[in-house]
């Protein structure tokens, strides 16, 4: 059974926050930010506080959290998309040295996405067995080098693979979620 407490996911967005435009909404990418605030929050997991942080280019993060949001709008990307635009605008960027402290000194353990790391399912038990758990996600172009740079500088920072397929930042989220909402289950016990 899992112990997780508290899920904190970091989502790379490859444009600026001031760049979360509808007009905009494939340029910027958007469409991938909202696809990924829909599988981060679709639904709750049991005794688990979820967060997304969306770090921009500029290392300005947006916190969004469960009570950022409506189910109206987890129901539509457009409504989704929406929503983001005005968390984007009104809501206070956070700098990324701000959230950097906190995954320093919060008691994370940090996992960094990556197809070359270690494969979930031989170090399930180490991702279950936290209270506090960090994943960071790279942006639709990958990870940005100075960001990933400083990740890896995170004490007893993982790298995790979800396998050899590359999947979208959404489906990821997803499954992530699902690794921890099914726990040792995944590993067909």
């Amino acid at each position: 059974m899992s112990i997780i407490r508290e899920l904190l996911i970091l989502l790379q967005f490859d444009s600026l926050l001031e760049d979360i435009d509808l007009r905009k909404y494939y340029e910027s990418r958007v469409d991938v930010i909202a696809r990924c605030v829909i599988a981060t929050f679709s639904y709750k997991l049991p005794q688990i506080c979820t967060k997304l942080y969306i770090i921009d280019r500029d290392e300005k993060c947006l916190l969004i959290t469960e009570n950022d949001l409506t189910k109206r709008c987890l129901g539509n990307e457009i409504a989704t998309a929406k929503m983001l635009v005005n968390l984007a605008r009104y809501k206070k960027a956070i700098p990324f040295k701000d959230v950097y402290d906190e995954l320093s000194t919060g008691g994370y353990q940090v996992f960094i996405l990556d197809e070359s790391g270690s494969h979930y399912m031989k170090i399930l038990n180490d991702i279950l067995s936290k209270e506090k758990i960090a994943i960071f996600i790279g942006g639709y172009r990958g990870f940005n080098h100075k960001l990933l740079l400083k990740m890896l500088k995170l004490k007893g920072v993982k790298r995790l693979s979800l396998g050899s397929v590359s999947y979208l930042s959404s489906m990821c989220i997803l499954i992530l979620r699902y690794i921890l909402l099914r726990g040792a289950r995944c590993s067909g016990n």
